[in-house]
Protein backbone atom coordinates (compact mmCIF):
# COMPACT_ATOMS: atom_id res chain seq x y z
CA UNK A 1 0.00 0.00 0.00
CA UNK A 2 2.86 2.32 0.62
CA UNK A 3 4.24 2.27 -2.57
CA UNK A 4 1.02 3.20 -4.59
CA UNK A 5 0.84 5.86 -2.16
CA UNK A 6 4.04 7.16 -2.83
CA UNK A 7 3.66 6.43 -6.50
CA UNK A 8 -0.18 8.80 -6.47
CA UNK A 9 1.63 11.67 -4.52
CA UNK A 10 4.93 11.72 -6.79
CA UNK A 11 2.06 11.90 -9.66
CA UNK A 12 -0.20 14.74 -8.54
CA UNK A 13 3.12 17.07 -7.69
CA UNK A 14 4.39 16.46 -11.52
CA UNK A 15 1.42 17.61 -12.75
CA UNK A 16 0.00 19.59 -10.39
CA UNK A 17 3.71 21.64 -10.05
CA UNK A 18 4.18 25.00 -8.61
CA UNK A 19 3.76 26.08 -11.80
CA UNK A 20 5.10 26.04 -15.31
CA UNK A 21 7.03 27.76 -18.14
CA UNK A 22 5.73 30.89 -19.41
CA UNK A 23 2.85 31.01 -15.92
CA UNK A 24 2.63 33.68 -13.67
CA UNK A 25 0.73 34.74 -10.64
CA UNK A 26 1.74 38.19 -9.99
CA UNK A 27 -0.14 41.72 -12.17
CA UNK A 28 0.72 45.00 -11.46
CA UNK A 29 -1.05 48.33 -13.27
CA UNK A 30 0.70 51.23 -12.44
CA UNK A 31 -0.92 54.72 -13.60
CA UNK A 32 1.63 57.46 -14.49
CA UNK A 33 -0.49 59.99 -15.73
CA UNK A 34 -2.29 62.67 -13.77
CA UNK A 35 -5.71 61.45 -14.91
CA UNK A 36 -7.42 58.62 -13.17
CA UNK A 37 -8.66 55.68 -15.51
CA UNK A 38 -10.54 52.74 -15.44
CA UNK A 39 -9.16 49.05 -15.91
CA UNK A 40 -12.43 47.22 -17.07
CA UNK A 41 -10.95 44.17 -18.76
CA UNK A 42 -8.12 42.55 -19.45
CA UNK A 43 -8.45 39.53 -21.94
CA UNK A 44 -6.59 36.35 -22.90
CA UNK A 45 -6.11 35.11 -19.13
CA UNK A 46 -8.16 32.12 -17.65
CA UNK A 47 -8.60 34.91 -14.89
CA UNK A 48 -8.89 38.26 -15.61
CA UNK A 49 -6.39 40.26 -13.99
CA UNK A 50 -8.52 43.95 -14.10
CA UNK A 51 -8.06 46.25 -11.51
CA UNK A 52 -10.98 48.50 -11.80
CA UNK A 53 -9.79 52.30 -11.10
CA UNK A 54 -6.18 53.76 -10.79
CA UNK A 55 -5.99 57.25 -9.49
CA UNK A 56 -3.27 59.23 -11.01
CA UNK A 57 0.41 58.02 -10.09
CA UNK A 58 -1.54 54.90 -8.23
CA UNK A 59 -0.33 51.05 -8.39
CA UNK A 60 -2.00 48.26 -7.88
CA UNK A 61 -0.82 44.82 -7.42
CA UNK A 62 -2.78 41.59 -7.90
CA UNK A 63 -2.06 37.75 -7.08
CA UNK A 64 -3.60 34.90 -9.20
CA UNK A 65 -3.34 30.89 -8.04
CA UNK A 66 -2.53 28.99 -9.73
CA UNK A 67 0.47 30.68 -12.26
CA UNK A 68 -1.69 31.34 -15.45
CA UNK A 69 0.25 31.13 -19.12
CA UNK A 70 0.68 34.30 -20.56
CA UNK A 71 -1.38 34.99 -23.77
CA UNK A 72 0.44 35.94 -27.25
CA UNK A 73 -1.87 38.86 -27.27
CA UNK A 74 -3.50 40.67 -24.31
CA UNK A 75 -6.42 43.33 -24.89
CA UNK A 76 -6.84 45.93 -22.61
CA UNK A 77 -10.32 47.35 -22.25
CA UNK A 78 -10.35 50.85 -19.84
CA UNK A 79 -11.43 54.32 -19.98
CA UNK A 80 -10.62 57.60 -18.48
CA UNK A 81 -12.63 58.26 -15.68
CA UNK A 82 -13.91 56.39 -12.08
CA UNK A 83 -16.73 53.94 -12.56
CA UNK A 84 -19.02 52.78 -15.44
CA UNK A 85 -18.76 54.75 -18.54
CA UNK A 86 -20.80 54.30 -21.83
CA UNK A 87 -19.46 51.97 -24.69
CA UNK A 88 -18.59 54.69 -26.55
CA UNK A 89 -16.17 56.20 -24.10
CA UNK A 90 -14.31 52.58 -23.57
CA UNK A 91 -11.08 52.16 -25.55
CA UNK A 92 -9.45 49.00 -26.44
CA UNK A 93 -5.56 48.56 -26.44
CA UNK A 94 -3.33 45.11 -27.51
CA UNK A 95 -0.62 44.57 -25.98
CA UNK A 96 1.68 41.77 -28.21
CA UNK A 97 3.99 39.13 -26.30
CA UNK A 98 4.28 36.76 -29.27
CA UNK A 99 7.69 37.98 -29.47
CA UNK A 100 8.70 37.06 -25.92
CA UNK A 101 9.75 33.60 -24.96
CA UNK A 102 7.69 31.76 -22.52
CA UNK A 103 10.76 31.09 -20.86
CA UNK A 104 11.20 34.70 -20.38
CA UNK A 105 7.57 35.29 -19.27
CA UNK A 106 8.05 35.32 -15.49
CA UNK A 107 7.77 37.35 -12.25
CA UNK A 108 5.47 40.07 -12.16
CA UNK A 109 3.48 40.88 -15.13
CA UNK A 110 3.35 44.53 -15.40
CA UNK A 111 0.66 47.17 -17.30
CA UNK A 112 2.24 50.67 -17.13
CA UNK A 113 -0.65 53.21 -18.58
CA UNK A 114 1.40 56.16 -19.64
CA UNK A 115 1.46 59.84 -21.27
CA UNK A 116 -0.50 59.64 -24.89
CA UNK A 117 -2.92 57.18 -23.78
CA UNK A 118 -0.28 54.34 -23.93
CA UNK A 119 0.09 50.73 -22.63
CA UNK A 120 3.17 48.86 -21.63
CA UNK A 121 3.74 45.80 -21.17
CA UNK A 122 6.45 44.01 -19.49
CA UNK A 123 8.18 41.60 -16.91
CA UNK A 124 9.82 42.34 -13.55
CA UNK A 125 11.43 40.38 -11.28
CA UNK A 126 9.36 39.15 -8.42
CA UNK A 127 10.19 41.41 -5.34
CA UNK A 128 9.96 39.30 -1.63
CA UNK A 129 9.86 41.72 1.25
Amino acid sequence: MSSYVTVLVTTIVLIGGCGSPGGLSEFRFENETDTTIWVNTVSGFRNDPSCGPLTKKQKAELSFFPAQQVPSEVKITWWKGKGTAPESDSVTTTIDFSKVPASQRVGTLVFRYTKGDKWVGEFAPVVND
